[in-house]
């Protein structure tokens, strides 16, 4: 099997998680230096458990982590119960951007927000796997998606039902 076959059968089940469910907001998350792949995720996982401390309720998600060309990790997720605030997102922005931040001035990393489109899951499919396909060995030594890419337990529940994880 070669590497596009590869990648296109990740892309078309990442596909498929992202056209089962009502996603809302895409979000993309990275640090300003880099950190290691457990560290990256633990910040991730924080910065929900603000955001759902902030809604008042659970919130679905998916992720999926990739190197940048600065090798520097990079999570993408996409979200939805979270209300659309801009204001909030703006509070999520800054709480991303600057955690553990001494009031130094100096950033933690980036953070993009933006409304979902469905219209582009295709599309967005093929990037989510790109990198991970593409150096899956390297990216956290055991070449395994199940590292790199993750759901909420709402989503999880409904893969179970339908056999896919």
């Amino acid at each position: 099997m070669d590497i596009n076959e590869i990648r296109n059968g990740w892309s078309y089940l990442v596909q498929g998680y992202l056209s089962a469910f009502p996603w809302v907001w895409w979000v993309s998350l990275s640090s300003r230096e880099f950190v290691p792949l457990e560290i990256i995720k633990s910040r991730f996982f924080w910065w929900l458990k603000v955001l759902r401390k902030s809604v008042g309720h659970h919130l679905e998600n998916m992720w999926l982590v990739e190197r940048q060309q600065r090798e520097v990790f990079h999570i993408h997720s996409v979200i939805y119960g979270v209300p659309i605030d801009y204001a909030f997102w703006k509070q999520a922005i800054y709480t991303w951007e600057t955690f553990h931040s001494k009031g130094d001035g100096v950033k933690f990393g980036d953070a993009h927000i933006k409304v979902f489109d469905k219209q582009q899951e295709k599309k967005l499919s093929k990037y989510l796997v790109k990198e991970f396909v593409q150096e899956s060995k390297d990216l956290v030594g055991s070449g395994s998606i199940w590292d790199v890419l993750g759901f909420s337990r709402g989503v999880k529940k409904f893969l179970k039902a339908k056999g896919q994880v």
